[in-house]
């Protein structure tokens, strides 16, 4: 994703333009040594399954119709 340009070190290189498909999640700990501590990463919203795939050159499997094909 990064040499595709979708990431900036962990988040999204542009998250105004891919909004619709990823999400910046924010993750805060507690460290006893240096106290409240706050990590982010990035996560991909269900929309942006199919467009992840597109830019990556990922070919996914056909999703089924119906639900209750897929076990």
């Amino acid at each position: 994703m990064r040499e595709k340009g979708l990431l900036k070190g962990n988040l999204p290189a542009d998250l105004k333009r891919d909004k619709e498909y990823l999400r910046v999640k924010d993750s805060p700990w507690f460290d006893e040594k240096y106290g409240l501590q706050y990590s982010q990463s990035t996560r991909v919203k269900q929309a942006g399954i199919r467009w992840l795939a597109d830019q990556l050159d990922i070919d996914l499997p056909a999703i089924p119709a119906v639900h209750r094909d897929v076990a």
